[in-house]
């Protein structure tokens, strides 16, 4: 099972809603249609459907995953993952602890995991605390004085149910009773919570390494602590269910996770205005149409100048301006894609014979569990430019599959043969791009062995091998570095055909003294790293840290210290041998060399970073696309 597509390059939005038991799944699910089983690799079973709502159709998944913190957020990364949401919800039922009654809905501002702190001789919390996302809190807020989620209900009850907006507190334990030390604690530390449960942290806690997702929990009052088996015995979990499904779907009825969120409706009506033929047709603000705006701008070609108006308004919030940058940035970029697309149609195509360029895109993501790993794959056949924004090249070689990193190398073989074989045996020179996690970039990746005509053979004497970070496919990375890495990509495409100077390259030759922030600065004059000295896994995280935050292209470097090897001078040699275009292929030659000698041999050793801003998995490409493109 994959889903690639993110709702910002799709005419619907996203949300994916999680839930714990049986009843609050039924009641989440009576809110959909068109409902279809989806099943990830690892056996999770989803279900997919649509929600309509005032002319808007929102594409929902929903799984049920079990009680727990741990097990949510294992299951909150899982579907990040497998179907990139604009909205991820926790709909269900929780204990009212004060200010509620039987059948209240509590939309959290933020949950506290209250069983986190030091144990001495009392016990001394300290809270692991989530927060919910802004704009979700705000459109809770403003329907919670309102009485319009009422009519989601099957019918309307009698006393009516209230909302709240507020704190909700999460531990491993049911709590059953007003008596027990760890109601006493909750409501002597954490006295402005309102209900207790047992699955928010884990939840919000994993939405939050990926803002441009959208994240709240919201809880329907089962029971009230005291009477939780009578209440139980009742059965008021599947009304307040039923309930708190309601109300999130009011929630997500009136939400907008688009690129103009935060910035006034006026403000985007006056730039579109001004922008467009006086005899234009006039954009319906009332219908949020996005899409609509953003075509009939393109169509005029009017989009770059309204998006350049809007980045410059002061007065809009800086994260807003930062995501209309980023679709600037890929308005700006298709402009000469198209123009070469049309020169190539008028007759300029490569020479017969001329070798093509072919890529393996390999993703390594954490599935949880940490040392379980999706595996994700994409070949782009026979592209002889270094920018590709044509997903029709893309081919996805297999859905996602969950494996041990120790089962890595073997599933990789099987793709490199299905992609091999998808070429066919035409004139192509095939590179493999990994991207890894910071950690995970020590990883001996070239001395993985794949099959061969007779016998196994190291993968980076065959194949080119460059590296990529895994952090840079992250949206909010992107949106925002996406400007300043394409200004650094510029000044290696300007070089790619000439001998790169040593200038060119900062030098870092010894670990002792490391200052990561100092590096940053250091790389922004430059268009690669050289890494003459090995580094310890310890200050992996800060050195790649550096290099990310610079928005730094290339870095090479050694991964051991080697005895009688001059790595200064063998890199310095590597670097320039040659065109820069051709610094894989020569790094590939290296190694080739080094097969065939002792372990001490700079090729056994050789890592390279290459970070092109153009050439990302397509899920991201289409996340980075407005809808108006």
């Amino acid at each position: 099972m994959t889903d690639s597509e993110n709702s910002q390059g799709n005419s619907k939005p996203r949300a994916v809603i999680l839930t714990a038991i049986p009843d609050e799944y039924t009641a989440v699910r009576a809110h959909l249609t068109e409902i279809q089983e989806k099943v990830h690799p690892s056996g999770t079973i989803y279900e997919r459907g649509k929600f309509s709502t005032d002319g808007r159709v929102w594409d929902v998944i929903i799984v049920e995953i079990g009680l727990g913190n741990i097990v949510a957020a294992a299951q909150t990364e899982r579907a990040i993952a497998s179907f990139h949401p604009d909205v991820m919800l926790f709909v269900g039922v929780a204990g009212g602890i004060k200010d509620v009654k039987l059948g209240d809905v509590v939309a959290s501002t933020k949950i506290y995991g209250y069983e986190s702190g030091k144990a001495e001789e009392f016990f001394k919390p300290r809270p692991e605390i989530g927060l919910s996302s802004y704009e979700l809190e705000q459109r809770a807020k403003f329907e919670a004085k309102r009485n319009d989620w009422l009519q989601r209900l099957p019918s309307i009850p009698d006393p009516t149910p209230s909302v709240i907006v507020a704190p909700i507190g999460s531990g491993e334990k049911v709590v059953a009773s007003t008596q027990s030390e760890v109601f006493k604690f909750l409501r002597s530390n954490y006295g402005d919570a309102v209900t207790v449960e047992m699955e928010g942290r884990g939840f919000l806690e994993t939405v939050r390494a990926h803002r441009q997702v959208s994240a709240m929990v919201i809880r329907g009052v089962s029971d009230l602590i005291d009477d939780k088996s009578e209440v139980d015995d009742r059965g008021y979990q599947p009304i307040a269910a039923c309930h708190a499904s309601a109300f999130a779907f009011q929630v997500l009825a009136k939400f907008s996770p688009e690129y103009f969120a935060g910035i006034p409706q006026e403000r985007i009506q006056q730039a579109y205005q001004d922008f467009l033929p006086a005899d234009a047709e006039v954009w319906d603000l009332e219908s949020n149409n996005w899409a609509q705006i953003l075509n009939n701008l393109a169509k005029f070609r009017q989009l770059e100048h309204f998006l350049e108006c809007l980045i410059q308004d002061p007065d809009i919030p800086q994260e807003s301006r930062n995501h209309l940058q980023v679709t600037l940035g890929k308005v700006a970029q298709k402009k000469p894609v198209e123009a070469k697309r049309n020169k190539s149609s008028r007759g300029s195509s490569p020479h017969p014979s001329a070798k093509l360029n072919s890529y393996l895109l390999v993703t390594l993501t954490r599935d949880g569990e940490l040392q379980q790993f999706l595996l994700n794959a994409w070949l782009i056949k026979d592209y002889g430019d270094d920018t590709v924004e044509d997903l029709s090249k893309y081919e996805h070689l297999l859905d996602p599959i969950s494996c041990k990193l120790t089962q890595v190398p073997r599933e990789l073989d099987k793709l490199i043969q299905k992609a091999q074989r998808s070429l066919g045996i035409k004139e192509s020179c095939l590179t493999i791009e990994f991207f890894l996690p910071i950690d995970l970039m020590g990883m001996e990746i070239d001395r993985w062995q794949i099959t061969g005509p007779i016998k196994k053979i190291p993968l980076g004497i065959k194949y080119p091998i460059r590296l990529r970070s895994l952090e840079r496919l992250d949206l909010d990375y992107l949106y925002s570095y996406w400007p300043q890495w394409c200004e650094s990509w510029k000044e290696v495409r300007n070089i790619l055909e000439n001998r790169p100077s040593q200038e060119r390259f900062e030098h870092l030759d010894k670990m002792e003294g490391f200052n990561w922030k100092l590096l940053s600065y250091k790389l922004k004059d430059k268009i690669g790293l050289k890494m003459t000295c090995a580094h310890p896994p310890s200050m992996r995280s800060d050195l790649f840290s550096a290099i990310l935050y610079a928005t730094t292209p290339i870095a090479i470097w050694t991964r051991t210290d080697i005895l009688n090897v001059d790595g200064v001078t063998a890199i310095d040699e590597l670097l320039t041998r040659k065109p820069l275009c051709h610094l894989c292929e020569s790094v590939r030659e290296i190694r080739e060399e080094a097969d065939a000698q002792t372990e001490e041999h700079l090729g056994f050793h050789l890592a390279l970073l290459w970070e092109n801003p153009y050439r990302l998995t397509p899920d991201v490409l289409v996340a980075l696309s407005s809808p108006g493109e």
